[in-house]
């Protein structure tokens, strides 16, 4: 941990601007976000489905001390309606003390250089479809990062770099004592990466990044458990009213003395229109390379800090890569069609199916699955939405979960953003 201890006492020390909180400008935001599913994804039909209601709650206040200075602070309670502190326990007079900090960090404009900006704290970061680093935002915590991050944005370009901790095993003793400052022998998780960002054509947009994890756990050994570098790139743009989008991505490294081999590739194609009753039409693939039973390397493509849910389909069976998958990989061909009836509301109807790339106890084939969502716009403030969709298993998923009948699943949010 001592790159990023470095990094922040750096930034630390050319900061040093007393500031009262009478100057500052402060902007609130917040949000509150409700939603209820409906679950049946076990296979089977004959038992009853579960009912869960989520509540997700933040308020985060923006201060500008000075110029080119930024303070971000947001407090987050996440909960299930009627989840007891205690096992069996009314919740009606418990005190759960779920309010956790969100995001709160400190942004400087303009530092040292012109364009140039750093942030350091806890941070949300996403690059991309997240398809490999993603806020997870329909979960009901969200993801973030504690961490550094340098930006550099102008005339089209920007740059990031960052380096973040992830998991940290040691705890700042007090009092200090031989016993309490003894190394642990383990270093954590260190999750760092470049990105790069051409928009100087407007309707076209270029990205290329790298990310590395760093992994010390075990304080028996000085063998690092993983270090993995994901190098890849991304195009996507928009010509006559045709979108396409395209990304590539490989991974090298090793993994418990493994070496690491894998990659993913991913490509689109799709219409957009402002005339029609269908707003967009896209039909694409993921393809995410798997580990054969033998094999010498790991070929196994890890998507690491993915969102899943917009991408891999509603039902979420696919949210922990490559657990869910089986270290086989994951082929995903999917078509997607926007609604567009009012300004105000949209539906989309997607179709996907699901393979393994590589056999799995004999087999490929996962399954289809087949959904819709509405969202309605009511006013600026207040967004609707609704969705259900159906799962048809093949022979592993009905294996692995257990039932043969097609999986369903349904929900309703309403959330309010001001």
């Amino acid at each position: 941990m001592y790159k990023l201890a470095i990094i922040l006492l750096v930034v630390s020390t050319a900061c040093t601007t007393v500031v009262f909180a009478s100057d500052s400008l402060v902007t609130w935001n917040g949000e509150v976000r409700v939603r209820g599913e409906v679950d049946g994804r076990d296979f089977m039909h004959r038992t009853p489905p579960n009912l869960y209601t989520f509540l997700r709650t933040r308020i985060g206040a923006e201060v500008m001390p000075v110029k080119d200075v930024g303070v971000f602070i947001q407090l987050q309670d996440s909960r299930m309606f009627g989840q007891p502190l205690v096992p069996g326990a009314s919740n009606t007079n418990v005190n759960g003390k779920n309010i956790d900090l969100h995001q709160g960090y400190l942004v400087v404009s303009d530092f040292l250089v012109p364009d140039l900006s750093v942030k350091f704290g806890r941070m949300e970061l996403a690059y991309g479809d997240g398809r490999i680093v993603g806020v997870n935002d329909w979960g009901n915590v969200g993801r973030v990062f504690d961490g550094a991050l340098f930006r550099y944005s102008a005339d089209g370009h920007a740059a990031d770099l960052f380096v973040t901790d992830v998991v940290e095993y040691s705890l700042s003793p007090i009092p200090v004592s031989r016993s309490s400052v003894a190394s642990l022998g383990s270093e954590g998780f260190l999750f760092s990466g470049v990105h790069y960002s051409n928009a100087v054509l407007r309707d076209h947009l270029f990205d290329l990044y790298g990310f590395h994890e760093w992994s010390h756990s075990s304080a028996s050994t000085s063998e690092v458990d993983r270090s993995r570098f994901t190098l890849g790139g991304r195009l996507r743009g928009e010509t006559s009213g045709f979108t396409y989008s395209g990304e590539g991505a490989y991974q090298l490294g090793t993994q418990d003395m493994v070496d690491i081999s894998a990659f993913m590739l991913v490509g689109a194609l799709g219409y957009v229109s402002d005339d029609f009753f269908v707003s967009s039409v896209t039909g694409g693939a993921d393809y995410l390379s798997g580990t054969s039973t033998g094999s010498s390397k790991i070929r196994t493509f890890d998507p690491v800090f993915h969102s899943s849910h917009p991408t891999y389909g509603v039902l979420d069976y696919f949210t922990d890569i490559p657990t869910q998958t089986f270290g086989r990989g994951l082929l995903d061909v999917y078509l997607r069609i926007v609604l567009q009836p009012l300004d105000e509301l949209s539906i989309s109807i997607e179709g996907h199916d699901f393979r393994l790339t590589k056999e799995y106890v004999g087999r490929k084939k996962l399954g289809r699955e087949i959904s819709l969502v509405g969202t309605l716009a009511y006013n600026a403030a207040v967004i609707f939405e609704t969705g259900a969709g159906v799962f048809l298993p093949d022979e592993i998923m009905e294996f692995e979960i257990g039932g043969s009948d097609p999986g369903w699943w349904g929900y309703g949010t309403v959330r309010v953003r001001f």
